[in-house]
């Protein structure tokens, strides 16, 4: 799945759309790296929110798959990573104040 996130990136929603409506298990879903950013210089923060931006992205594809109960632990996990990465942005904008200010 990396594979055809990094290397196919504008095709990987609708690869992984079909991926979900073969195999619901939510464990392997986990398994999906869903990050898009690698190496960062300076601020995280836009890092950080372009992975938001992803998850946001996938969660509307997801609500968008016929028997979306089927998918709710799905879009349960993803809004939780937003969150987690909410507070990454946050702890972020801190280090970077902090950098600055010294």
């Amino acid at each position: 799945m990396s594979v055809a996130l990094y290397g196919f990136h504008d095709k990987f929603i609708n690869y992984l759309n079909h991926f979900l409506l073969l195999n619901k298990d939510l464990e392997i879903f986990k398994r999906i790296w869903l990050e898009t950013s690698g190496i960062t210089m300076g601020s995280r923060v836009p890092y950080i929110q372009k992975e938001i931006d992803f998850c946001d992205e996938i969660a509307s594809m997801i609500k968008a798959l016929p028997n979306i109960l089927n998918y709710a632990d799905h879009v349960k996990y993803l809004e939780q990573k937003i969150i987690w990465l909410k507070k990454d942005i946050v702890n972020e904008q801190k280090r970077d104040f902090e950098g600055y200010v010294e």
